[in-house]
């Protein structure tokens, strides 16, 4: 399925890694305030986002292994 010509594949992980990041962060804002919030929604951005780009990296190898188009 497409959605603007990008693969809906590409976009369900940036999307629920922003909406964990956004509950995370208003978890812990609530329990415990801004400075632990700000500092979990970072972490979950950048060690999320490393995971997504070493699965990415991944698929594309495998991808292309295998002949590409």
């Amino acid at each position: 399925m497409l959605i603007n010509g990008i693969h809906i594949f590409f976009l369900i992980p940036p999307v629920i890694l922003i909406l964990l990041a956004l509950a995370i962060g208003f978890w812990r804002f609530s329990k415990r305030g801004a400075k632990s919030a700000g500092t979990s929604v970072v972490r979950i951005f950048v060690y999320g986002g490393f995971a997504l780009f070493v699965l990415f990296m991944v698929w594309l190898g495998i991808y292309y292994a295998g002949g590409g188009h």
